[in-house]
């Protein structure tokens, strides 16, 4: 699948809180912030709040160190 196609599945899959709940109770949870890999915004806070619920590798748009230490 091209880039665009997974985008357009990760939009389809709706509200992202209930499946970091899901996928939380058994391991850590993959979240990738698709708008800042393609340079076309980002999704800070959304991401912060799914920390808040789930264990969570984070990933997408991480260009500087000080990006590196605020989702460590």
């Amino acid at each position: 699948l091209g880039g665009r196609t997974v985008f357009e599945r990760a939009v389809a899959a709706g509200d992202p809180a209930p499946w970091a709940r899901r996928f939380g109770r058994v391991g850590l949870t993959a979240v990738v912030d698709l708008d800042a890999a393609m340079g076309t915004g980002e999704n800070t806070e959304l991401i912060a709040s799914l920390l808040d619920l789930a264990p969570c590798a984070v990933g997408g748009g991480i260009r500087d160190l000080d990006t590196v230490r605020r989702w460590l």
